[in-house]
């Protein structure tokens, strides 16, 4: 099959955009985490949010659904931020990405993946390396994380948000909080 990546693993961990099911590989993801604060940062595409606080690391976080025209997320007390590694100018760069919710880490042989459509799914098959049989009736979309979050567009967010940390040195940023009820009182930042 022409247009998978031979370098994927085998493991993939699973979650939900708008009642769809997508798919990460495993080695791409780092962690998993409940939604942070999320500080905003001027000029920003609608598509991120803000930056988190990674142990230290500015981290753009983005809103997935939202990037793939699928709307914006509503937070919930299952919706999480996946932290993967995109490759930004020869380097692996933490970014965030909002997910409806996670569900697991499958299994998926190379031989078992199948190209994407060029049309019939609700995202550019660019941003696909394949799809994956979820189940006898359904697929998952196996994301090309570099592609989707383009290398360029997150190397301007981390540059606009480390600019913006230098010149307001305190910690008056204006903060959207992505937590959800349950969570607030372990999360709660003053603006």
């Amino acid at each position: 099959m022409d247009k998978t990546d031979s370098s994927l693993s085998e493991q993939f961990v699973t979650f939900t955009l708008a009642g769809e099911e997508y798919a990460v590989d495993v080695f791409r993801v780092k962690e998993v985490i409940d939604p942070p604060p999320v500080t905003k940062v001027p000029n920003m595409p609608d598509y991120i949010p803000g930056v988190i606080n990674l142990r230290g690391i500015v981290t753009p976080v983005v809103d997935l659904r939202y990037k793939l025209g699928l709307g914006k997320t509503e937070h919930t007390t299952d919706t999480r931020i996946l932290i993967v590694q995109v490759d930004i100018d020869g380097k692996e760069t933490p970014t965030g990405i909002i997910a409806d919710k996670v569900s697991q880490v499958t299994h998926i042989s190379k031989e078992e993946m199948k190209s994407p459509p060029e049309m019939g799914t609700r995202i550019r098959s660019e941003f696909l390396h394949g799809m994956g049989e979820a189940s006898e009736d359904h697929f998952l979309l196996i994301l090309d994380i570099d592609k989707v979050l383009a290398a360029d567009e997150m190397l301007h967010v981390i540059e606009q948000a480390e600019e913006q940390e230098t010149t307001d040195g305190s910690d008056e940023n204006a903060s959207v909080n992505l937590t959800t009820e349950h969570d607030t009182d372990a999360t709660t930042q003053q603006e």
